[in-house]
């Protein structure tokens, strides 16, 4: 077996059996529930005033923020016991001391941590539209449907998994307590630009290198002030969002890729 996925295999067994990873997961399974009992009474009234496609992924659309926060704490929690923790136990000196290059072990420990962040999110937004589905009845077109979904939880996935790559390498350049407050402070920071506030001196770069701002920017469409639709609009036909969107998921594939790389140099230099 190649060993960034011996490593994979080793890091996703690891998380199945953290108990902040079930904690997170009990969070979301009971907001999920919430939404579902709040949808039967939302869908009902949006459909009568527009139709039931538009009410059907308004009730989708309600879950966007909270659902992509969790899994930002998700990420967070379980990069930074990846890092931190297996540091203090002496497992990492474990890892270090197998025939493996020290790249090979965090190229694997992230790809482990985001397959399971993937399947959960996909398993998380399948069982929530298929509830959605029975409870309010199915939108006009299912393929539109499956592409505008697919496309969130790639983005969600893009997005959680910088916030991972970046805890990460907090975990590799500071002790426990260290990595803690900067991982919050990150979260923190993602939850005010989630309440639109900018940081006036980062200017027009913040559009380009703040993750939240440019998962922000490929959900929403606009034309200056005006928004001209967002991803779970049906106003806004899904290659016109897409054509829109795709420069923005290329800049959060190439800050992803950029942060395991520089993960791995950081990692290749520090002593354990």
């Amino acid at each position: 077996m190649n060993p960034i996925f011996y490593v994979a295999k080793n890091e996703l067994s690891m998380v199945l059996k953290n108990p902040i990873t079930y904690l997170v997961c009990a969070f979301i399974t009971a907001y999920l529930t919430i939404s579902i009992v709040g949808s039967s009474a939302v869908v009902p009234i949006f459909t009568s005033m527009y139709d039931h496609t538009v009410a059907f992924y308004i009730a989708i659309s309600n879950s966007f923020w909270v659902l992509t926060i969790l899994f930002v704490i998700l990420s967070m929690c379980i990069g930074i016991t990846s890092m931190v923790k297996e540091r203090s136990s002496g497992s990492l000196r474990v890892l270090t001391a197998k025939p493996l290059y020290r790249r090979d072990i965090i190229i694997g420990k992230f790809l482990g941590l985001s397959l399971f962040l993937l399947i959960l999110m996909v398993l998380t937004e399948a069982i929530f539209v298929s509830l959605l589905i029975m409870v309010n009845g199915e939108p006009d077109s299912l393929l539109d449907l499956l592409l505008r979904l697919s496309s969130f939880i790639i983005l969600m996935f893009l997005n959680c998994s910088f916030t991972l790559g970046l805890v990460m390498l907090f975990g590799i350049l500071f002790n426990k307590a260290e990595a803690l407050v900067l991982s919050m402070a990150f979260v923190s920071i993602e939850w005010l630009q989630q309440a639109n506030v900018d940081f006036q001196f980062l200017g027009q770069i913040q559009q380009l290198i703040d993750p939240m701002k440019l998962y922000f920017y490929t959900i929403f469409v606009y034309s200056g002030n005006y928004c001209m639709g967002t991803l779970f609009q049906t106003r806004l036909s899904f290659d016109a969002w897409l054509s829109h969107a795709l420069p923005y998921v290329a800049l959060m594939l190439a800050e992803v890729v950029l942060i395991v790389l520089i993960n791995s140099a950081v990692f290749s230099r520090e002593e354990m």
